[in-house]
């Protein structure tokens, strides 16, 4: 019990980045499992560039990227995400442009851990608008975000489940 307190300690400090919210979290470690003991509704793990966030509802109103990831759609096996680059405590995507293909992304939901893989990289316009180019009979998780210097450009990386 004092090993949970300690972790919710320890996870309640890294996470004072100055978000308006905090939500918890403790993880039990049962063998090789990891089982999710709170309420987040996504968590996103990226390995590579040491990225370990919660994700709320769409329907949240701390779903936007100016509270950390936003969740921007998700239906049938297809999954889009969105955060800022650069140097503020939101820009949860700035590293995003280390990725490899092959390389990655965990993604929990509804307390099951999914991997992806990284397969395409493709830019588009900054309008509000995204095209996702992928193969609809795979699982696919896409992440947006802006590109540095490019105020007109966003990157999109498409990651298919293993």
């Amino acid at each position: 019990m004092k090993s949970i307190k300690l972790i919710s300690i320890l996870l309640f400090i890294l996470n004072l980045n100055g978000s308006v919210y905090f939500n918890p979290i403790v993880i039990n470690n049962i063998g090789s499992q990891n089982t999710i003991l709170e309420d987040y509704y996504m968590i996103i793990n990226i390995p590579k560039i040491k990225l370990y966030k919660d994700i709320n509802k769409i329907d949240s109103i701390y779903n936007t990227v100016d509270y950390g990831i936003e969740l921007l759609y998700e239906e049938d096996n297809l999954i889009v995400l969105a955060s800022h680059r650069g140097n503020s405590y939101i820009a949860y995507f700035n590293n995003l442009y280390k990725l490899d293909n092959n390389d990655i992304v965990r993604l929990c939901v509804g307390k099951i851990w999914k991997e992806y893989k990284v397969v395409d990289k493709y830019y588009i316009k900054k309008n509000g608008k995204a095209t996702i180019k992928r193969n609809k009979e795979k699982d696919t998780l896409a992440l947006i975000t802006c590109v540095k210097n490019h105020p007109k450009i966003q990157v999109v990386y498409i990651c298919e489940s293993s």
